[in-house]
């Protein structure tokens, strides 16, 4: 039965009677000509806490790390929703279109306006085995992003693209198996992002491309890691093979830029900016199926927030979508790899946690 994405989704939802249930927020923002990704995240619980987080990466290194975990989350919707995680605030100006990001910390400051490129894309609408156990509601859009980033003295100028998600339902994340969780942007006009969770049998995709104004949802796809395994998140490459409804195959090879290491009860996370490269495309062979476990609902998307391709938005410094066929064309985006390492994984690994959670810290962007 496919669920409908309404714009009161955005708002928060009642609690069911499960343990683990929250609500998440999630944006990142990719701007190739600043060679940076950020991320930030804010979940609430129904009790009111919650956890906030924001990270960065400049130039393959990190510069930001913003943990508020297990904090009262401050919920405010009288004029539309706020949310704020200690010095970290998300406000929602218009429901499934525009976002302001805010974090005032130590030694950092940030301020990005993220406003969607395309309807929201329902995850669920197979409900699937595999994404149930990581959030019963789930959907995404990419978008564009600008404004800056201050840390210490210096100010970054921001203008570039990204991905939001929100998931609301009970994440158990102690029994989750793993996951993979592909953006990738070639500009304004076009963006492949794709999900991979656990399955019974084999891992079950999700995701769509979004292309010149049109979202189309992927039915399949295959990603191939070299020297990445299924406990082993790091990786020098992948190559991602993408079936869309719409008939055309896209194949992408990414290449690590930067990462930076997470971990939570159990848990372990690469969160990767990858540089992309379109290799090729061709048409889905006859007799392939064509059925999705996500689908976009342009009806509807909010008259005030049609903005096709950034329409109004202004220049997007990524590259655009080349007429004709002139290949390879180049992309920025994420890689997220989670796998489940248990307490024995996560102590083993934490030297590299620190060492990547210290050299943010001396970078001048911290916030405990």
């Amino acid at each position: 039965m496919q669920r409908i994405i309404e714009q009161q989704d955005e708002w928060l939802h009642p609690a069911a009677n499960l343990p683990h249930w929250q609500e998440s927020f999630y944006f990142n923002v990719v701007d190739p000509a600043a060679e940076l990704l950020l991320v930030a995240r804010i979940s609430v619980r129904p009790d009111g806490r919650g956890d906030g987080l924001v990270f960065a990466l400049h130039r393959g290194r990190p510069v930001l790390l913003y943990p508020a975990i297990g904090v009262r989350v401050g919920v405010y919707a009288e004029r539309g929703l706020v949310l704020a995680a200690r010095g970290l605030r998300f406000t929602m100006l218009e429901p499934l279109v525009h976002w302001r990001l805010q974090l005032a910390g130590a030694g950092a400051d940030v301020a990005l306006d993220w406003r969607a490129l395309h309807p929201a894309v329902d995850y669920h609408d197979s409900e699937g085995e595999g994404l149930a156990g990581i959030a019963a509601h789930h959907f995404e859009q990419s978008g564009v992003a600008r404004g800056a980033l201050r840390l210490g003295g210096a100010t970054i100028g921001v203008n570039g693209l990204g991905q939001r998600d929100k998931s609301w339902g009970a994440r158990a994340w102690s029994e989750i198996a793993g996951w993979d969780w592909i953006n990738a942007f070639f500009g304004a006009r076009l963006s492949v992002n794709l999900f991979r969770g656990p399955g019974p049998r084999a891992p079950i995709p999700c995701g769509y491309v979004h292309r010149d104004g049109a979202t189309t949802p992927i039915f399949s796809a295959e990603v191939a890691y070299s020297r990445g395994g299924v406990k082993a998140p790091r990786f020098r490459q992948v190559q991602v093979t993408a079936h869309p409804a719409d008939g055309e195959e896209l194949i992408l090879r990414g290449t690590p830029v930067g990462r930076f290491p997470l971990a939570y009860r159990g848990l372990w996370l690469e969160e990767v900016h990858a540089r992309w490269v379109l290799e090729g495309r061709r048409a889905r062979k006859s007799g392939e199926p064509a059925q999705a476990c996500s689908a976009p609902h342009p009806d509807i998307y909010p008259a005030s927030g049609a903005r096709r391709d950034g329409e109004g938005l202004g220049p997007v410094r990524a590259p655009a979508v080349p007429e004709g066929e002139r290949a390879p064309l180049q992309g920025y985006g994420v890689v997220e790899r989670a796998v489940h390492v248990g307490v024995g994984g996560t102590v083993r690994r934490l030297p590299d946690l620190l060492a990547t959670g210290i050299q943010a810290v001396l970078k001048g962007g911290r916030g405990w």
